[in-house]
């Protein structure tokens, strides 16, 4: 079996404003911006053991033929959301109430303990914040 060294373990989003949602990840989430990109736009951006690339909206990677970079027209249509983990959830909800953070939920209390809420970024990207039980 393959070992995956899963340091920088992450994912890319598509986005129309790439430095912008960039300096949202870093000033409302606390990710570090760790090079970018002119042309075409392009961020990386790292957080405990996690990489979040951001890519420009229609971008056509070389290395990957055939497939374009698109931010999705509405939340029903995306197919992916990033999950978080804190160790507050009400403090992180909070602190995101402070940044201007558009919630697409309550914060849930499953029975079986924790806590979760659903948010988005400012692209429209759904959001998952977890406090494990």
């Amino acid at each position: 079996m393959t070992t995956y060294d899963t340091t920088r373990a992450g994912f890319i989003l598509a986005a129309t404003d790439v430095f912008g949602l960039a300096s949202f990840y870093e000033r409302a989430l606390g990710f570090e911006i760790a090079q970018t990109f002119e042309d075409p736009p392009y961020a990386i951006l790292v957080k405990q053991g996690m990489r979040l690339s951001l890519t420009q909206d229609g971008n056509q990677g070389e290395d990957l033929p055939g497939f374009t970079f698109r931010v999705a027209p509405d939340l029903a249509e995306r197919a992916s959301c990033m999950v978080l983990e804190v160790s507050d959830c009400d403090a992180a909800r909070a602190d995101l109430e402070r940044h201007g953070v558009s919630f697409r939920s309550e914060t849930f209390r499953p029975p079986w303990g924790g806590a979760r809420f659903f948010c988005e970024d400012p692209e429209g990207n759904l959001i998952e914040i977890e406090q494990l039980a």
